[in-house]
């Protein structure tokens, strides 16, 4: 599709070389009846160079090529309008530009929308969150102590933040098809906030983007086809519970975050242990099962399937299909989550972590 562009972006670009030729070579292209002045002569060579630009910027993936991208389309569509009866079809691969271009845009615009929430999750708060460790193991129920020591955040330096890639795939709904997914995700598990953002192409063409948003104490979701048009656009409490929820279980990617003062643990098993997370007068609960290895097995909860009036708690599940050493930490790599519907489990995302980067504050 790329390539496609950029050869349609070259042709429509060159075609506007014959209206500098035709101002200061009248007897060429006899079948052209246009009537060019000099100076009309330089903006149609002006708009050609400006589609070389942006076929340019865009072969190699500029962030702002859509800006020089809609400045040629007001130019040439311009010209167009002058020599209307000569250069009217010029308008369809126009709109084709245009429309490209406004979806770049909004990507572009989306993007800095992420980076703004995070810059939010990882701001420096004064609020304090004591963090305890190997002294206070002994208060923990076994299978969590058992876990905290085979992770390696029994020796571990405090976790405050961290930044991860995802690389998987993703369905809107059972029996549907699996779409590529790229995703993001950055916590901040002193003053526990976090997003997450993810691309999914569902179809060659047709793409989403995705961010949900975990902040003080409030969660937010928010999908929009091509990054242009709100799919979903939900908050509120049963967003907010979710939300919460989701960064309980997520710890397993940052185990230090166990012992903060936030999260309470009480023994369900010898093999799982339910963790209750309160904070901003909030408080919901996730349970952590173990496997044999004492590594994390799956998480559960009875989470809101969405944030609609409509919608109720469901079972739903994170299971761990692949544990790895990263930076003294063994941590989930592989993973699936799942709702348990009426029809019965629906998995509807799977995904490897591609990247992990900690942010180890000084505390011990």
């Amino acid at each position: 599709m790329e390539i496609l562009f950029v050869i349609l972006l070259l042709f429509h670009g060159t075609i506007h070389l014959m209206g500098f030729i035709k101002a200061f070579s009248t007897d060429s292209l006899p079948d052209l009846k246009l009537t060019v002045s000099g100076p009309a002569g330089i903006i149609w060579l002006t708009t050609f160079l400006a589609y070389l630009v942006v076929a340019a910027l865009f072969l190699f993936d500029a962030a702002l090529w859509w800006v020089p991208g809609i400045a040629a389309v007001l130019l040439s569509q311009g010209l167009v309008i002058t020599a209307w009866r000569d250069a009217k079809f010029a308008t369809i691969p126009n709109l084709v530009i245009l429309i490209v271009s406004v979806i770049a845009c909004a990507g572009w615009l989306f993007d800095r929308s992420v980076d703004a929430d995070i810059n939010r999750v990882e701001s420096p708060s004064t609020a304090q969150v004591e963090s305890v460790f190997e002294n206070s193991f002994t208060d923990l129920p076994l299978p969590v102590r058992r876990w905290l020591e085979v992770s390696g955040a029994a020796g571990h330096s405090h976790i405050s933040g961290v930044r991860l890639s995802q690389a998987g795939e993703m369905k809107t709904e059972p029996g549907g098809d699996w779409s590529k997914t790229e995703a993001m995700q950055v916590f901040n598990a002193d003053i526990p906030a976090f997003v997450w953002s993810v691309d999914m192409e569902m179809m060659p063409g047709v793409t989403v983007s995705g961010r949900d948003l975990f902040l003080d104490g409030k969660g937010h979701m928010l999908i929009k086809l091509y990054s242009l048009i709100p799919v979903v656009d939900e908050k509120g409490d049963k967003i907010d519970s979710g939300t919460l929820q989701r960064f309980l279980s997520e710890i397993v990617w940052f185990p230090t975050a166990a012992l903060n003062n936030y999260i309470t643990w009480h023994a369900v098993d010898s093999t799982s242990a339910r963790a209750t997370m309160s904070w901003k007068g909030l408080a919901e609960s996730v349970t952590f099962h173990f496997g044999e290895n004492r590594d994390v097995a799956y998480v559960t909860a009875n989470r809101y399937m969405g944030g609609g009036e409509d919608a109720e708690r469901r079972p739903w599940k994170v299971t761990v299909l692949k544990t790895d050493e990263v930076e003294g930490l063994r941590i989930p790599t592989d993973l699936e989550v799942s709702w348990e519907l009426e029809s019965g489990p629906f998995t509807w995302y799977r995904f490897k972590v591609t990247d992990v980067e900690f942010n180890l504050s000084d505390r011990l």
